[in-house]
């Protein structure tokens, strides 16, 4: 039984030590300014990240303060247990790595403390199959097993798209029965409520939506709009569960993979991809600069991370420079949407 154990910590260190290899997409960043309880890191953004897969003691209190604190990190969240850090205010068991050495691993293979299943649902998985290929003395198949645990929990680009296009439709802006324009709008909630710019909306006292199954329902109900930041958050006349998006406070980095999904000049559930060009403030609001191409119709398109989280709503273009594209970050709207 001992022995089991032992391959099993052994195993998940090594685990651990592979997914510091993989997709660099999945990790975010932050700078260590603190320790929270035994195993548990703030960042300087207010987020607490507690270490995946280990027991919190006070060695290990003792080395987060003297070798981590002070230091930036990178951390991944195990995407098998649907963590989704979206606040500062929230917190997340992840995988931290501190010059491209993973500490959880590192706790682990030098009996700093012991093992801890809570939340780790994506290597437990996959360590099963690595560790028995190796006690067949099987290395062809345990490398096999290790590439399937670096890539375990990520979808590919293709299927992280068709997860998200359901929850994205056309909006339709009208004065009476008169057309006055189009736009985008996506769901944030399974009840209907939605997100998409004030201006999609101006001009106009009745708006319709179309989803992506052909479906038309109307808007019943403004619950909160802001001109100067141009989003509006409403509901929808839908009285079953509606697929949609996750939403994150937290703002992407410079050179980020992003990708936008919407309807310009009308066609219909349009994706484009690009990156983040830069991060722009303007009377208090956070602009992210994406190269993503957008055109009217665009506005009020979720424009979304590798996790399929939407950091921002695309709001405008900059006429005269080329892919030069801004959406309103989700950050500076969160607290009117109560989020």
């Amino acid at each position: 039984m001992m022995k089991k154990i032992a391959l099993i910590v052994f195993a998940l260190a090594g685990i651990f030590a592979f997914l510091v290899f993989s997709c660099s997409d999945n990790h975010k960043k932050g700078t260590a300014v603190g320790v929270v309880g035994q195993n548990g890191i703030k960042l300087k953004n207010g987020l607490v990240i507690y270490l995946l897969g280990v027991e919190g003691s006070e060695a290990t209190a003792t080395y987060l303060s003297t070798q981590v604190v002070g230091k930036d990190i990178k951390y991944r969240v195990d995407k098998g247990s649907r963590q989704r850090v979206t606040r500062q205010s929230e917190a997340a068991y992840a995988y931290v790595y501190v010059d491209r050495i993973c500490i959880n691993s590192l706790f682990l293979q030098k009996g700093i403390t012991r093992l801890s299943t809570q939340y780790l649902k994506d290597s437990l998985q996959k360590y099963e199959k690595y560790a028995k290929a190796y006690q067949a003395n099987n290395p062809a198949i345990a490398q096999r097993e290790e590439n399937e645990i670096e890539s375990s929990g990520q979808l590919s680009f293709k299927d992280l798209v068709k997860k998200v296009r359901p929850s994205v439709f056309l909006v339709g802006n009208f004065r009476g029965e008169n057309a006055v324009g189009q736009g985008t709008g996506f769901f944030v909630s399974a009840d209907g409520k939605a997100l998409s710019n004030e201006h999609v909306f101006a001009g106009g006292n009745r708006q319709e939506i179309k989803t992506l199954d052909g479906s038309f329902y109307e808007v019943s109900s403004i619950l909160a709009k802001n001109s100067t930041k141009d989003f509006v958050y409403f509901q929808n006349s839908i009285n079953s569960s509606v697929p949609h998006l996750p939403l994150t406070s937290q703002i992407p980095e410079v050179g980020e993979d992003i990708f936008v999904v919407g309807n310009p000049t009308g066609l219909e559930s349009t994706v484009t991809r690009g990156v983040v060009s830069a991060i722009r403030k303007e009377n208090g609001i956070t602009y992210v600069q994406i190269d993503a191409a957008i055109s009217p119709g665009s506005s009020g398109s979720p424009v979304l991370n590798m996790q399929g989280e939407v950091f921002g709503i695309a709001t405008l273009k900059k006429i005269g420079c080329e892919n030069c594209n801004f959406a309103v970050s989700i950050e500076s709207i969160a607290t009117e949407i109560g989020r």
